[in-house]
């Protein structure tokens, strides 16, 4: 059954943004929008995959706020400038040799850069990303962020895990315990009884 509340809020970026669904569609390679449209119907719901193409095609959309309604539409990061954060990242990693290289792969000019004067900067981060994938591990980008989320969220389970490894191992130690004291007092029990047994043969033969 879909999700009619994702489907609305994937109806209000496509108009936060001023594009129809074929506009929106055409970055994420629904190139007639029937995906689209059917999910912006209500037809259909929003597939794992699609929902991943989505935000590849539009990295500014907080997937949070779509899976949830929480927080903000768009992530604050990517501002004006994160291009040319990439570009001094790629060039601090050895990515591309110089201005010259990186024009000609992103099709970005050193004064579109330096200026931050961009029609749309989403958009030219957007190719920045694709001509050099390095950009995906550049620290306090959404990407690097969602990635730390969800590095962070594995290492919480797999503690979670080792916590309750420790519990079953510390309750199988205490349960160990009993039982040894159970069998020491049963011992403690028979020499007792054969204590007592030998002092009533000795009595008799006494009397």
């Amino acid at each position: 059954m879909p999700d009619y509340e994702l489907n609305k809020r994937l109806g209000m970026i496509i108009e936060a943004m001023k594009m129809n669904p074929l506009e929106f569609s055409k970055a994420y390679n629904d190139t007639k929008a029937v995906k689209t449209y059917h999910i912006l119907n209500n037809r259909n719901g929003i597939s794992s995959k699609m929902l991943d193409s989505i935000l590849q095609a539009y990295p500014q959309i907080s997937r949070t706020w779509l899976l949830t309604g929480e927080g903000s539409m768009f992530i604050t990061g990517l501002d004006a400038y994160l291009p040319m954060k990439a570009f001094k990242y790629i060039m601090y990693k050895g990515a591309a040799s110089g201005m010259d290289e990186f024009e000609k792969r992103t099709g970005i000019t050193k004064d579109e850069l330096e200026s931050g004067m961009m029609n749309d900067p989403v958009e030219a981060y957007k190719r920045i990303r694709k001509a050099y994938p390095v950009v995906d591990n550049m620290p306090g980008t959404p990407q690097r962020k969602t990635e730390q989320q969800n590095s962070a969220s594995k290492a919480d389970e797999g503690n979670l895990e080792k916590l309750i490894d420790l519990i079953v191992k510390q309750q199988d130690s205490i349960s160990k315990l009993s039982d040894a004291a159970l069998i020491q007092a049963r011992n403690m029990e028979r020499l007792l009884e054969q204590k007592e047994v030998k002092n009533t043969e000795h009595n008799k033969k006494a009397g």
